[in-house]
Parts: structure tokens; sequence; C-alpha cells
């Protein structure tokens, strides 16, 4: 998967089956740094502006700008241009859709895709 101008996932949407293994491969091919953050159906929203008031933290970008919250179900850390980074992890056991965002400042509300896990 790509991260590219614009604010945009290459991909906006990924398919998988509950609790199999999975490699995400982000590859940053923009001029900014993005992230990838995978949360729990339904938190887009309270993970999204957790992440915009973590401005306030002096210690945000070591954080990956990722909240402290139990709907993050996993994260592809800050990903500086021209950048790669794969992340390994099992999908979900629970079925359902999964959206991930980028919790950079001011991405999430735009830089959006969905997990599909069934």
């Amino acid at each position: 998967m790509n991260a590219i101008g614009g604010l945009v996932y290459e991909q906006t949407v990924l398919e998988a089956k509950a609790g199999e293994p999975l490699a995400l491969h982000l590859r940053n091919t923009d001029v900014m740094e993005h992230n990838l953050v995978i949360v729990k159906p339904g938190a887009t929203k309270l993970v999204g502006e957790a992440s915009f008031k973590m401005l306030n933290d002096p210690k945000a970008g070591e954080k990956h700008y990722v909240p402290d919250l139990p709907e993050v179900v996993a994260y592809v850390p800050i990903v500086d241009p021209g950048k790669q980074h794969v992340l390994h992890f099992r999908a979900p056991k629970e079925p359902g859709d999964y959206p991930y965002i980028c919790t950079y400042p001011g991405h999430w509300q735009v830089m959006q895709g969905v997990l599909k896990v069934r």
C-alpha cells in the first residue's frame, strides 16, 4: 500500500480473514509524513480527535501521533517521505469493518480506508 500525494492511501479497502497473520507494507511516496492506524469499528472520530489533541503533547512525535486508547487495534508508525515500513500483525478475531486512518496532525478526516475482516 502507498501513501500518496493529496492525503490519500492508494488502497482504501483491504480484506482479511479473521485471525489470519498479515503483513501490511506502507510505502510513503508523498512529500509529507504519514502513518496508518487501524481502529475498532465505529472509533474513527474518537481516535482521530484524540490524535489531534496530541498536538499539546511534547512527546506526540515520539508516540507517532497514535493516542493510547483501547480502540487502537494496530498501527504503522510515522513513515517519512520516500521511506517504508512493514507491520506484521494478526487480523482481529472478530469479523467486521475496521477503519484505518492517518493520525498525523490534520490528516485523519480525509486519509482513511477500511480493513474488512470476514
